[in-house]
């Protein structure tokens, strides 16, 4: 018998008596028939859709961020050097993105002056010049 396993989301054959005395009764399983296999079509090509979406949508944010130049102002003292540091998640609350979005920093930024940052967002790679100044 071919049934539907729930948890994997794949489709299975099984002996009858597991799936009549174990799976079904338990809600491990479905039976398969037509109106599983197309709900389960539909659901791939919905899941599809959304990701091709969100891909677009990823690629069109690092094509707007490309080239831009994004200013931190911090407390630093007479020679440049900062305070404390500016580490990934003040460039990610510089940037305000929602987005999961991955920043390549060798180490945390301890001086004042200009910085190119290697920005990840989904599968599309891009660069930002970050402007750090003195308040």
């Amino acid at each position: 018998m071919k049934v539907f396993i729930k948890k994997t989301k794949q489709i299975k054959e099984v002996k009858d008596g597991y799936a009549l005395n174990f799976l079904f009764p338990k809600g491990l399983a479905e039976k398969v028939d037509d109106n599983l296999l197309d709900k389960l079509e539909e659901e791939k090509k919905n899941q599809q859709d959304k990701l091709e979406a969100q891909h677009l949508n990823q690629e069109k944010q690092a094509k707007q961020l490309e080239g831009k130049i994004y200013t931190i102002k911090t407390k630093a003292n007479e020679k440049g050097e900062l305070y404390g540091s500016i580490g990934e998640q003040n460039i990610k609350k510089a940037l305000k993105i929602k987005d999961k979005i991955i920043i390549k920093l060798k180490e945390p930024i301890k001086k004042t002056g200009e910085y190119l940052i290697d920005l990840k967002i989904g599968v599309n790679k891009t660069q930002i010049k970050l402007k750090v100044i003195a308040s």
